[in-house]
């Protein structure tokens, strides 16, 4: 688990939220997200994130961009720990 300060900006824009974010470890990046309150409209939602993406040109991460992203930064967390405790 990492533990670090972030600097975030929220914005709403056609029914999605968009935060702004700023962290060491991932720099500055983008979420967007719309909330659902019943499991049946996640597919929707999905959907329409996907197109205002497309109609911003934001570029959505794969499921495997993600993870491979996470790996190196988590290892690059661990490596950062271990070096402040030398």
């Amino acid at each position: 688990m990492q533990h670090a300060f972030q600097k975030r900006h929220n914005y709403l824009y056609k029914e999605i939220e968009f935060t702004l974010k700023y962290s060491d470890t991932w720099g500055h990046h983008l979420e967007l997200e719309k909330m659902v309150y019943d499991k049946k409209d996640i597919f929707l939602a999905r959907k329409r994130i996907k197109e205002i993406a497309l109609e911003l040109g934001i570029h959505l991460m794969t499921d495997r961009e993600l993870m491979e992203f996470t790996k190196k930064k988590d290892y690059e967390y661990r490596q950062n720990i271990n070096q402040k405790k030398l």
